[in-house]
């Protein structure tokens, strides 16, 4: 994919942006030349705070008339630049556009500018009975950077993507201005910004549908030592109407150290878990033998009650306690695949075998319906889908990342030859048009054709994500 060259923020362009009203920070803060993944460095020419989305908008509309290149970054919670604005371009800082409306009229949603975290959409639907009907994993991600992106998470075996859910969007475009979109109206520019990155368009609010939830939620996880099983086990409780949540993961129990000749470092035993919520009357819990009777084989590690809210929060304490320690600065290698159930079977346990210990021994493994996935998202090719995390919980040394990269290398050669393809919120390599490539796929015409109408100028890119 090709764009048209784009100029660089100097110091006139920057006071015509101030000039505007719009706040331009004095110097760059280095927190804006990294990102979550901590794996690459660009220094932008500097950082717009807009502190409204009509300034956000008007951000946008100065940088189209002048041509001047801008990415736009909520927390920067991506882990492989695809928040970092490259040299020469301006970081549109959306983080404190981050207010919450919730609607009399409407109580099945609520209206979230771009910067709102899902920890506070978790917190507002739980005030009002309701939880969202996707929520990602990690709830410090931003409503706009996750819809962006696509986003995952435990009812996506059902329902989806979130970009896939969303009702109704505010978005301003470099070529068509600012205005709302959804599923009946303007739907060319709706499908154009949901999934792309923001290379299309700036999410400036949006609505985030949401669910009625019961008392309680009933959590059990079954572990299996075969992936076939687990998959199995997977694919019918899927089917399962009362099954609300599901999801599962690959963990690893450390068995011991090689001695081989030529040959080091730790062994390990992987196993495949899946976990399900079910929500219920407080007095009318699930009878789990009955539910769990039918599956293959497998081990009951645990059963849990609480409410839906308390699960979509479970990793909220987990996070805090990293970034109490410092443990999250640094190095932090991450992929995501999206996967027919094929490509797991044949391939995720030798990956795993040479899997470098320092990427940790617990990685999501989740069913995500291939039907619900953003428009312009490249689905996976076979039966099914699923999303495959690969990610370090804490930062690693600086002498381990090259062997996490090329373990993400290896994986990304062999799962996109069976099918599979990139989510792309890690990291994609140190080519990034080749990376753009690789991401869009098979809706290659499809991303051209939005990006000629949206932003035909090239104006809105990462240094991730170029070309």
């Amino acid at each position: 994919m090709s764009v048209c060259a784009a100029g660089s923020w100097g110091v006139a362009e920057l006071a015509g942006l101030r000039a505007t009203g719009v706040e331009v920070a004095d110097g760059v803060d280095p927190a804006y030349v990294t990102d979550f993944g901590g794996l690459r460095e660009a220094s932008p020419a500097a950082v717009a705070r807009p502190r409204t989305v009509a300034e956000a908008a008007t951000a946008l509309a100065f940088a189209a008339d002048a041509g001047l290149p801008l990415c736009a970054r909520g927390l920067g919670r991506s882990a492989g630049g695809q928040s970092l604005a490259a040299s020469g371009a301006l970081t549109l800082d959306l983080s404190r556009l981050d207010a919450i409306a919730v609607s009399d009229d409407d109580p099945d949603a609520l209206w979230c500018e771009p910067g709102a975290t899902w920890t506070a959409v978790v917190a507002t639907a739980a005030r009002i009975g309701r939880v969202p009907l996707v929520a990602p994993n990690y709830l410090d991600l931003t409503v706009g950077g996750t819809i962006a992106a696509g986003g995952y998470g435990a009812s996506s075996f059902r329902h989806g993507a979130i970009a896939a859910v969303v009702g109704e969007l505010d978005v301003a475009t470099p070529a068509g201005g600012r205005g709302r979109c959804g599923p009946l109206h303007d739907r060319d520019r709706f499908d154009a910004v949901r999934g792309t990155f923001g290379r299309h368009g700036l999410i400036l609010g949006a609505r985030v549908p949401l669910r009625a939830a019961r008392e309680q939620l009933t959590s059990a996880v079954v572990l299996h030592d075969d992936v076939a099983d687990a998959i199995e086990a997977q694919c019918r409780l899927g089917d399962r109407e009362d099954v609300v949540l599901l999801e599962g993961f690959c963990t690893a129990t450390p068995t011991g150290f090689r001695f081989a000749p030529g040959a080091s470092g730790p062994t390990s035993c992987w196993r495949y878990g899946t976990r399900i919520g079910i929500d219920h009357d407080a007095d009318a819990p699930p009878r789990l033998d009955a539910l769990l009777g039918g599956l293959p084989a497998g081990r009951l590690v645990s059963v849990e009650r609480g409410t839906t809210s308390g699960f979509l929060r479970r990793l909220v304490p987990y996070y805090e306690l990293l970034e109490a320690r410092g443990e999250m600065a640094g190095p932090r290698p991450r992929v995501d695949f999206l996967l027919p159930w094929d490509a797991v079977r044949e391939l995720l346990p030798d990956l795993l075998e040479g899997l470098p210990p320092e990427m940790g021994t617990l990685h999501p493994l989740s069913p995500v319906d291939p039907a619900r996935l953003a428009p312009l998202t490249d689905g996976p090719s076979g039966e099914g889908a699923c999303e495959l995390v690969v990610m370090t919980s804490t930062a690693v040394p600086a002498d381990a990342t090259r062997r996490c990269l090329d373990w993400i290398e290896e994986a990304d050669r062999r799962l996109l030859a069976a099918g599979g393809v990139r989510y792309p919120v890690g990291w994609l390599g140190d080519e990034p048009e080749a990376a753009l490539d690789r991401v869009v796929g098979r809706r290659a015409e499809a991303w051209e054709t939005a990006r000629s109408r949206h932003d035909p100028q090239g104006l809105l890119r990462s240094v991730a994500l170029a070309g």
